[in-house]
């Protein structure tokens, strides 16, 4: 999704917002009153990764798409780069008291 730069012309104070190209000037934001307005800026484009060669065959990589290839048909993962496991909240449904109980007892014969 393209980032916007938005601009407000009361405090010239400027907004970065993520919008889909339709959705371009609907639901902007406000600032002293005033609907802000698009600011024309440039693109950013990220460089290619510069080629290297590879530790693991010692082939040369000449560019992302070969690199992420690479580690595809190696079985590789790039550090900072893999899949993180899901958040499981813990179980609170169940009464911990019923859990508790045996070691609250065994604690009330030894006192």
């Amino acid at each position: 999704m393209p980032i916007y730069t938005l601009k407000c012309h009361a405090c010239d104070r400027t907004e970065d917002v993520y919008r889909t190209v339709a959705d371009i000037d609907r639901d902007l934001p406000e600032c002293h009153g005033q609907r802000m307005t698009r600011k024309l800026c440039a693109p950013m484009i990220a460089a290619d990764i510069r080629p290297y060669r590879s530790v693991v065959t010692g082939e040369q990589i000449d560019g992302r798409s070969q690199h992420r290839e690479h580690l595809r048909k190696h079985h590789l993962v790039e550090i900072g780069s893999e899949k993180q496991p899901e958040f499981k909240a813990p179980d609170v449904s169940r009464d911990l008291r019923a859990d508790l109980a045996p070691i609250v007892h065994a604690k009330a014969k030894f006192a």
